[in-house]
């Protein structure tokens, strides 16, 4: 019989969870970005956010914001 920790399921992750784990992947790949990068945004976009935009821009080595 297997040992009691080997059968024990693992929680799924809360939505929370999730999202910080995608943030922080997003973070460290753009930071890696080794091309000039136009980034093109409006500000009623409500898909990517002036805050999303600007933090994304500030994240990329190499990055023009464009509004």
């Amino acid at each position: 019989m297997a040992p009691r920790e080997a059968t024990r399921r693992r929680q799924p992750l809360r939505r929370d969870q999730l999202t910080e784990l995608r943030e922080d992947f997003g973070r460290a790949v753009l930071a890696q970005v080794s091309v000039p990068v136009l980034l093109i945004a409006a500000e009623r976009d409500r898909f990517f956010p002036t805050h999303l935009a600007q933090e994304t821009c500030a994240l990329i080595p190499d990055c023009t914001l464009v509004w």
